[in-house]
Parts: structure tokens; C-alpha cells; sequence
């Protein structure tokens, strides 16, 4: 899959689901904001549960796919918009060469 992003929003973050059990070294867990979206997302996809993904805090993202891919939109409700049709989110969506995904701001 290649992707090329657009237009980034206002902060969009690759996330995976963090690391546990180093605090003691002084780092933090990390991992998604919103856990539970991100692991739907990967359920939704057949990824691995630590698969890493595009997080964005407020929307606004949009996306040009250079091949044919799989996403899936989780967490809180935004308009999605795949070459300017309105898509439903909490399912797989499939991406072709050129398709332009977008999301409003939540």
C-alpha cells in the first residue's frame, strides 16, 4: 500500500498500541487516544492488534491512494468521503489507485 497525504489536518499521528512495562526507564506507553477505535479499526481490517495507524485528533486529513488498499474509519463521528461520496464509518472500506479519501472535523 502507498498512500500519499494531501493534506495532513490539524494533527494526524502515526500511532501503534503503545509499549507497557517501561517506566521504570522512563518511558511512557503511549499508544492511541482513543484505544478502543484503534483496535476496531484493526479488528475491522484483519491487521494484527498492534498494527500501526493514521490517528487524527480533529479531522480534516485527506488522502490519495497509489494502489489498491483496505481502511477502516473509527471513533467519533465524522463526515468520510472517499472521491467525494459520503462512505459510512465502523466498516472496511476499499481504496483504488487515484481515490481521494477525506474526513471532515469531528
Amino acid at each position: 500500500m502507498q498512500i500519499e497525504i494531501l493534506s495532513p489536518g490539524i494533527l494526524s499521528l502515526i500511532q501503534d498500541a503503545g509499549r507497557f512495562g517501561q517506566h521504570a526507564i522512563g518511558l511512557t506507553s503511549g499508544g492511541p487516544m482513543d484505544p478502543t477505535a484503534f483496535k476496531w479499526a484493526n479488528r475491522l481490517l484483519n491487521n494484527d492488534q498492534n498494527a500501526t495507524a493514521i490517528e487524527t485528533t480533529v479531522g480534516g486529513i485527506k488522502i490519495k491512494s497509489h494502489g489498491t488498499t483496505r481502511v477502516a474509519i473509527t471513533g467519533a463521528k465524522v463526515a468520510v468521503k472517499i472521491n467525494g461520496k459520503v462512505q459510512p464509518q465502523w466498516q472496511s472500506l476499499d481504496l483504488i489507485m487515484g481515490d481521494e479519501l477525506e474526513l471532515g472535523y469531528a
